[in-house]
């Protein structure tokens, strides 16, 4: 299984992820930006086709590591893939 910065750097170098800025927070994000996104990674996910090709949703399609490679490009597309390590502030209780 490959590790996130093996994957990371099959899809591109360093220094083109997120264009080399930090990663952006989730919350930053546009409207049309998160509906863009999670049709991407749920297309990737679910959307199948059969040998005709015609395209259908299979809740039991299978993924692969190449299908992990193609979410964490979809995430780079928007600047949601971490150049470097971060450490991140615990969860606030409410």
């Amino acid at each position: 299984m490959l590790t996130g910065k093996e994957i990371r750097d099959r899809i591109t170098d360093k220094k083109q992820i997120g264009g080399g800025h930090d990663m952006r927070k989730v919350e930053d994000l546009t409207r049309p930006e998160l509906r863009q996104i999670v049709r991407q990674l749920q297309e990737l996910l679910f959307l199948d086709s059969d040998k005709s090709g015609k395209r259908f949703w299979n809740p039991d399609k299978e993924w692969d590591t190449e299908y992990l490679e193609s979410l964490a490009t979809a995430l780079q597309t928007y600047s949601l893939v971490p150049t470097k390590v971060q450490r991140i502030p615990p969860l606030s209780t409410v």
